[in-house]
């Protein structure tokens, strides 16, 4: 149920960005075909296998963990990952000439990237310790190479480009303290 209701709360707008991010990403060709993929609203197989992924990934370590660590991994991962966003906006250009993400990324400074991750950092570490700062290590480390990554291979990012960083960062973040909350 939590899975689901993130997925509503959102519209499913961060996991549509992970469907596009990967349709777009993992195509052979150039970055106006890519871009062009992205931009369709119909679903190719790297989209649905990205999603499904994602979906299962969140299920598992969400059932593996006890309701106390559940809920701190929840909301951790939730903080951090929507915190991405401006990691990723303040990290590249905008890759189209205009789109929804265009604005955010624009307006996103270097100095708001970093002042936002020293901030998530400290709130991980003050409400998890430890592995709350690990976790958030593995989520922005995640966010820097799919910026990186769509840098690359579409010459900047695009709001899809955001979704996915929100989603995969979540994810991320979960995997992480599930992993180190066992130790």
């Amino acid at each position: 149920m939590l899975i689901a209701f993130l997925a509503i709360l959102t519209g499913g707008l961060h996991l549509d960005g992970v469907a596009d991010t990967f349709d777009g990403l993992f195509l052979w060709g150039g970055a106006e075909r890519r871009l062009a993929v992205m931009r369709d609203p119909h679903i190719g197989s790297h989209g649905v296998s990205a999603i499904a992924l994602v979906l299962l990934g969140k299920y598992a370590v969400l059932s593996d963990l006890n309701g106390p660590d559940r809920a701190m991994a929840l909301l951790g991962a939730v903080t951090v990952s929507r915190t991405l966003i401006l990691v990723s906006a303040g990290m590249a250009c905008y890759a189209r000439p205009q789109g929804t993400g265009r604005l955010m990324i624009e307006a996103t400074t270097r100095r708001d990237a970093l002042m936002s991750t020293l901030a998530v950092f400290a709130l991980s570490g003050a409400v998890a310790g430890w592995t709350g700062l690990i976790a958030s290590l593995g989520a922005l480390s995640l966010a820097f190479t799919l910026t990186r990554l769509a840098a690359k291979r579409l010459g900047g990012i695009t709001g899809d480009i955001l979704g996915a960083t929100v989603e995969l960062g979540e994810l991320t973040y979960l995997v992480m303290f599930a992993a180190f909350r066992a130790l």
